[in-house]
């Protein structure tokens, strides 16, 4: 039930609180019909610039309050514009009541779609889905709220705070209005993003249908498939919290661009310059792909010497922004710069080398990483789906670039060919491949493939045609929804989701017992979990893997993936499934005596250890929340 509280009182504050400002501001425009969709997209944007101060602090010296006074604000003026507004208003809301309260719905559906665990056991609780991302974000939320004892994290913490802010002023705020540790709220936040990202996609999906039967048939079919489509989003796309975060802000930009013409001056510049400092606050390393898409689109319009206000807008918006924080914007740059001569990420869509088919189906969202399913379709129909999809999404192209008359809607396709081609370049013995980016730009533009579909089938003048396209469009979006609902299943299964109770017991049997304690796994993501609970509970953790601990620390001489460690207690309890695909190994808690010397004793000879107790043992397989305490081995 909190759950769907805070996803309610989310969507209410939202709405009152923007769309209000939202319509003063895009009244004359084009945009000025969508002032609820727009207040739910630009919500958490909004949150971060007034917390940060448009980007001059740090979310170290957040305070939740300091966003009061500009909801207040915000709440005032949504009510004073309902009051003088209200013939004009109340005729909108007769004619897109509908639209609106379907959009809504389906996107808090496609939030509260992927904590299906939380839901069902009506706690929060952090859910571990084998990704130790949401556990990078919960530690800086944190670091940022000053609740960390240990200095271990603490440079690589002070470091990615300088990169990545954003997520932190949503998760610190949550976290305290929930009243709880941020690592049982990540996964909610992240929810609550794809919220705000969906209702903005599926708000641009419905604009550009036709107004036909087949054509509502088809808006239905796309905005139903944006909500399940590429359902590994659960573990890959939303656990990157701050790209979540920035996402919907990137499509609005982009989105404004295409559409300047409809846009006077004057909300063209407020909306870029607050949308490229929350980039830059949130996400720097999208900017470049904006970038290049604002330059494109300017060099076009300066040629083609059309009396559009973004030959000088575009320019003068770039110059307010660098006004506003230049040291923002330079850090920024110099971050992107470095990150740029960097080899680093996770080829979470597999290698089109190694395994091309799984490859392909993981990008059409057919086949998800950690789901005991196998693939829907055979290598040979694979091809055909992906030969058919990369034959609409270049017809869509086509006729969003005539509907919006630009060209730089083929930057995406273009940019698509260069991100998958471009490690295949070189000789076969350089460096591995690495398909990271292609895996990120692929998951940046997911949302314009509906988009371009939606663009493309109304060009075809048959009912019939029209139908048939239809029919098989949702046969591609939906033919993974076995699949999908498997993975729901799955999740609400998992043996690893940590509730709020459970780590409460956990903690009051450890602190019946030491003050302090070490702490070892065969794997690092539980380790890293129990790492934070124990350090937020004042017990000053100690890892007694050296390894670990440097990869904790992020330590320049930690390996990317640690091989297994043997156990220093004798055999170790391994959580495996029966797919394999998930397995854990029990977290041996170990009683710590004060004395250095004796803990030296103890973690030293290969970690053989010669002092000290077993303390508490994470519980196997088959274990229930509510028997766990009474079968939890305490030594």
């Amino acid at each position: 039930m909190i759950i769907l509280l805070l996803f309610v009182a989310f969507t209410i504050l939202a709405i009152a609180s923007l769309a209000g400002p939202l319509y003063l501001l895009l009244r004359k425009t084009t945009y000025g019909r969508y002032p609820v969709e727009l207040s739910l997209a630009l919500f958490p944007a909004s949150i971060v610039l007034t917390g940060s101060l448009l980007g001059h602090v740090h979310a170290k010296n957040f305070h939740p309050t300091w966003i009061l006074p500009a909801l207040m604000a915000g709440v005032f003026t949504t009510a004073w514009v309902l009051y003088s507004h209200r013939d004009r208003l109340g005729a909108a809301a007769r004619s897109n009541g509908p639209r609106i309260a379907m959009l809504l719905v389906l996107a808090i559906l496609a939030g509260l779609v992927v904590v299906p665990r939380q839901l069902a056991e009506g706690k929060l609780g952090y859910l571990e889905f084998m990704n130790g991302e949401f556990l990078n974000y919960s530690q800086l939320a944190v670091f940022s709220q000053g609740h960390q004892q240990s200095d271990l994290p603490t440079a690589f913490l002070t470091q990615h705070q300088t990169a990545r802010d954003g997520t932190d002023f949503l998760n610190v705020a949550l976290a305290r209005l929930a009243r709880a540790e941020p690592v049982d709220i990540v996964q909610l936040t992240s929810a609550l993003l794809r919220l705000s990202y969906c209702s903005l996609c599926l708000l641009v999906i419905w604009e550009i249908r036709t107004r036909t039967l087949g054509g509502s048939l088809l808006s239905a079919v796309l905005l139903l498939g944006f909500v399940f489509w590429n359902f590994d989003i659960y573990a890959f796309q939303i656990s990157f919290m701050a790209a979540n975060a920035a996402s919907g802000v990137f499509v609005l930009l982009v989105v404004m661009l295409a559409t300047a013409k409809y846009i006077p001056p004057v909300p063209f510049l407020c909306l870029s310059c607050l949308g490229n400092l929350f980039l830059l606050v949130t996400y720097p390393e999208i900017m470049p792909f904006l970038k290049i898409c604002e330059l494109a689109y300017f060099l076009e319009r300066a040629i083609s010497r059309t009396k559009e206000h973004v030959r000088w807008t575009l320019p003068l918006a770039n110059l307010c922004v660098f006004l506003i924080n230049p040291t923002l914007v330079l850090r920024k740059i110099r971050f992107v710069y470095d990150l740029l001569q960097a080899n680093a990420g996770w080829n979470f869509l597999g290698s089109p080398i190694d395994d091309a088919p799984v490859y392909i189906q993981r990008i059409f969202g057919l086949r998800y990483n950690f789901v005991p399913s196998q693939p829907m379709i055979a290598p040979l129909p694979t091809l055909a789906v992906l030969l058919v999809g990369l034959a609409l999404l270049g017809w869509g192209c086509g006729c969003l670039s005539r509907r919006a008359h630009t060209k730089i809607i083929w930057l995406v396709p273009a940019g698509l060919l260069w991100f998958h081609l471009a490690p295949l370049m070189g000789p076969p013995d350089a460096a591995p491949r690495q398909f990271y980016g292609a895996a990120k730009f692929t998951l940046l533009w997911a949302w314009l493939a509906p988009l371009s579909v939606a663009a493309a089938l109304p060009w075809i003048r048959s009912r019939a045609g029209l139908m048939i396209m239809t029919v098989l469009l949702g046969a591609l979006l939906t033919c993974n929804l076995a699949v999908q609902w498997k993975a729901v299943a799955f999740a609400l299964r998992l043996p690893t989701f940590y509730s709020q109770p459970m780590r409460k017991n956990f903690l009051d049997r450890i602190k019946n017992r030491s003050s302090r304690v070490a702490i070892a796994s065969e794997q690092t993501i539980p380790l890293w979990y129990w790492f934070q609970v124990l350090d937020a509970a004042g017990l000053r953790p100690i890892v007694l893997s050296q390894m670990q601990a440097n990869l904790i620390a992020r330590a320049p001489s930690a390996p990317f993936s640690p091989p297994t460690l043997p156990s220093p207690y004798g055999e170790m309890i391994t959580l495996v499934q029966p797919t394999k695909l998930l397995w854990f190994s029990r977290l041996d808690i170990i009683e710590v005596e004060d004395s250095t010397e004796r803990f030296n004793k103890m973690t030293s000879a290969n970690l053989t250890v010669r002092a000290g107790k077993l303390l508490l043992a994470a519980p196997q397989v088959d274990l229930h929340e509510a028997d766990l305490m009474d079968r939890t081995t305490a030594n």
